[in-house]
């Protein structure tokens, strides 16, 4: 006698067939989630050193001591103004022969500064061993002490004690001077030299002569 399956029968037979190709679709067609790593490059920070030669409320012009020349950079309201130290000043404390650090960002044709950092100059006295174009040599108090190097050109300014200005040519080798200057990387840049002890003409004064003067006496002898 032969027995026939029962529709239901069937249908739990072929159940797990039917399932197995839809989980397989299932697996196949699940999203994959993929990562992608994007790169920023940060802007650099450029900067550049030197003294103000103008200013105004919208850019200013800024003379390299090194190579003499002349750039100029945008200022606007987010460029910001501070000393050595990070503390903020108000623009107005920058003016003509200030020395300064710009940082910038170049736009177009055009130099934004973000940041101007105003330096404060250096000092140091000493005794003037060489003066020449473009070169100042100072020997400090001490004999062991090595002389510094200055870089000397037309914007340094050279006066005497009570700031009155000096004919570079008359400031020789000998003089007691005080350099007020920057750094810039390694290289010391004098702004302004004084000449100390300097009498009305801005040199040192000259030692005062003693003169001896002989006296001679002539006696008559009478025989």
């Amino acid at each position: 006698m032969k027995r026939s399956l029962h529709p239901s029968c069937l249908f739990l037979i072929a159940a797990p067939m039917l399932a197995l190709p839809l989980l397989s679709s299932a697996q196949t067609l699940a999203p994959t989630t993929v990562t992608q790593t994007t790169s920023v490059t940060l802007p650099q920070d450029l900067h550049a050193s030197g003294t103000i030669s103008s200013f105004n409320a919208k850019g200013m012009m800024m003379l390299d001591p090194i190579t003499g020349s002349m750039t100029e950079y945008m200022t606007n309201a987010d460029t910001m103004f501070v000393d050595t130290h990070g503390r903020a000043i108000p623009p107005d404390r920058i003016t003509q022969d200030t020395p300064v650090t710009v940082h910038y960002t170049p736009v177009g044709n055009m130099i934004v500064a973000t940041k101007v950092v105003a330096n404060t100059a250096l000092t140091s006295d000493g005794t003037l061993v060489e003066v020449s174009p473009g070169v100042l040599v100072i020997q400090m108090p001490g004999a062991s002490t090595t002389p510094a190097r200055y870089v000397n050109n037309t914007t340094t300014n050279y006066v005497d004690q009570n700031g009155k200005p000096v004919p570079p040519a008359s400031v020789k080798a000998g003089a007691p001077v005080r350099v007020f200057y920057t750094k810039v990387g390694d290289t010391l840049i004098a702004s302004k030299v004084e000449v100390l002890g300097a009498g009305p003409t801005g040199l040192p004064k000259p030692p005062v002569k003693t003169e001896t003067t002989r006296t001679t006496v002539t006696r008559e002898v009478r025989r």
